[in-house]
């Protein structure tokens, strides 16, 4: 009998299993209007935002890059620009052409928010 009441609560204990949904919070959305940047490029799923970073210093035309506009196209938060900008990876785009970070102030923009300025022209161009 006592076996019976024992195989009873774990035939209840099994029949009570909870089930979570999967989370679905952080994951990246790869949809085709997801992947588009504001400029219309497409970017390429399999880059990483410090790669996207690199890409942008060494190609883009502006003088200035607000650090909003530079985390919609690349990914890289604004707040760890300064982390990015040293990182082996964009560390060598930033001094080949030119860029530094500075305070909107300093280049009479509206806000608090950073800005890339490429101070020196286009250095790493030849020709």
């Amino acid at each position: 009998m006592a076996e019976q009441g024992n195989s009873a609560k774990s035939l209840k204990l099994k029949e009570r299993k909870i089930h979570f949904p999967r989370q679905t919070l952080g994951k990246k959305d790869y949809s085709p209007a997801a992947m588009q940047a504001k400029d219309g490029r497409a970017r390429a799923k399999g880059t990483r935002p410090l790669d996207r970073l690199a890409e942008l210093l060494g190609h883009t035309t502006k003088d200035t890059l607000p650090s909003d506009e530079v985390e919609s196209l690349t990914g890289v938060p604004s707040f760890k620009l300064p982390q990015a900008l040293k990182s082996n990876t964009v560390a060598p785009y930033v001094t080949a052409f030119g860029w530094s970070l500075v305070s909107a102030k300093e280049v009479g923009l509206p806000g608090k928010r950073k800005v890339l300025v490429q101070r020196s022209g286009r250095q790493g161009q030849s020709g």
